[in-house]
Protein backbone atom coordinates (compact mmCIF):
# COMPACT_ATOMS: atom_id res chain seq x y z
CA UNK A 1 0.00 0.00 0.00
CA UNK A 2 1.31 3.39 -0.94
CA UNK A 3 2.22 5.58 1.87
CA UNK A 4 -1.15 7.98 0.39
CA UNK A 5 -3.01 5.20 0.72
CA UNK A 6 -2.24 3.98 4.29
CA UNK A 7 -2.32 7.67 5.28
CA UNK A 8 -6.37 7.75 3.78
CA UNK A 9 -7.20 4.27 5.29
CA UNK A 10 -5.68 5.13 8.76
CA UNK A 11 -7.36 8.84 8.92
CA UNK A 12 -10.71 7.61 7.59
CA UNK A 13 -10.16 4.43 10.17
CA UNK A 14 -10.40 7.40 13.18
CA UNK A 15 -12.88 9.41 11.42
CA UNK A 16 -15.62 6.74 11.14
CA UNK A 17 -15.12 6.30 15.04
CA UNK A 18 -15.29 10.18 15.54
CA UNK A 19 -18.52 11.18 17.54
CA UNK A 20 -18.20 14.34 15.28
CA UNK A 21 -18.87 13.34 11.23
CA UNK A 22 -18.97 15.32 8.19
CA UNK A 23 -17.68 18.01 10.82
CA UNK A 24 -14.10 19.78 10.25
CA UNK A 25 -13.76 19.16 13.79
CA UNK A 26 -13.84 15.47 13.63
CA UNK A 27 -11.63 15.35 10.39
CA UNK A 28 -8.76 17.33 12.27
CA UNK A 29 -9.22 15.28 15.22
CA UNK A 30 -9.13 11.75 13.18
CA UNK A 31 -5.53 13.28 11.67
CA UNK A 32 -4.11 14.02 15.49
CA UNK A 33 -5.58 9.85 16.18
CA UNK A 34 -3.37 8.86 13.06
CA UNK A 35 -0.47 10.78 13.55
CA UNK A 36 -0.33 9.67 17.48
CA UNK A 37 -0.07 6.21 16.23
CA UNK A 38 2.21 6.76 13.88
CA UNK A 39 4.22 8.38 16.65
CA UNK A 40 3.95 5.09 18.62
CA UNK A 41 4.79 2.88 15.45
CA UNK A 42 7.85 5.14 15.07
CA UNK A 43 8.88 4.83 18.65
CA UNK A 44 9.94 1.37 18.29
CA UNK A 45 13.67 1.01 18.92
CA UNK A 46 14.30 -1.64 16.30
CA UNK A 47 12.60 -0.52 13.26
CA UNK A 48 13.88 -1.15 10.42
CA UNK A 49 14.82 2.44 8.38
CA UNK A 50 12.81 1.30 4.94
CA UNK A 51 10.04 0.88 6.96
CA UNK A 52 10.63 4.01 9.22
CA UNK A 53 10.78 5.89 6.40
CA UNK A 54 7.36 4.25 5.10
CA UNK A 55 5.33 5.49 8.10
CA UNK A 56 7.32 9.05 8.28
CA UNK A 57 5.90 9.16 4.30
CA UNK A 58 2.76 8.22 5.68
CA UNK A 59 2.73 11.00 8.54
CA UNK A 60 3.71 13.71 5.77
CA UNK A 61 0.62 12.46 3.72
CA UNK A 62 -1.62 12.93 6.76
CA UNK A 63 -0.53 16.07 6.77
CA UNK A 64 -1.50 16.93 2.98
CA UNK A 65 -4.74 15.33 3.71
Amino acid sequence: MTPKDKAKQLTNRYFKDSDMLFDELGWAQAKECAKIAIAEILDIDDLALETFNYWMDVRNEIERL
